[in-house]
């Protein structure tokens, strides 16, 4: 593919989108496996990757409290108090849309213990509970 061919009509590289639910499953599988190979051949093909998450963290204003939190709930599994809230504002909010806010990669917060399970990207996005809430307007 020519670079012509994947640059929009402004002559910037185009953008790809990847959808991070099984990226952000801790024990991996076969399709966070393809979608980490996908990000990182995206990036080696000149293609500007960005990530979306669904991940349940507070949706702060300030950019470092989103990194810290982003990165702080790695693996862990939610209080059954929190799962159950969770499950509760999916199921009564699912039609609000959800705003997904950038995560800002400063350095500040150290993920080297991640470096083997993040894929390539120039831009990290979350927007919270946006997996369950999409199972609980098209699936439930």
């Amino acid at each position: 593919m020519t670079m012509q061919e994947r640059t929009g009509s402004t002559g910037q590289n185009r953008t790809v989108m990847l959808d991070g639910y099984n990226l952000a499953i801790e024990k991996g599988t076969g399709v966070a496996t393809y979608a980490r190979n996908l990000s990182y051949a995206c990036g080696t093909s000149g293609y500007r990757t960005e990530i979306l998450y669904g991940k349940p963290i507070a949706p702060t204003q300030d950019p470092f409290f989103r990194e810290v939190a982003f990165f702080a709930n790695q693996g862990e599994k939610p209080r059954p108090l929190t799962a159950l809230r969770r499950d509760i504002e999916s199921l009564t909010t699912f039609f609000l849309n959800p705003k997904a806010l950038e995560i800002p990669i400063t350095g500040k917060v150290i993920i080297d213990q991640f470096a083997n399970q993040m894929p390539h990207f120039d831009t990290i996005w979350n927007a919270p509970n946006l997996f369950d809430r999409a199972f609980t307007l098209y699936y439930a």
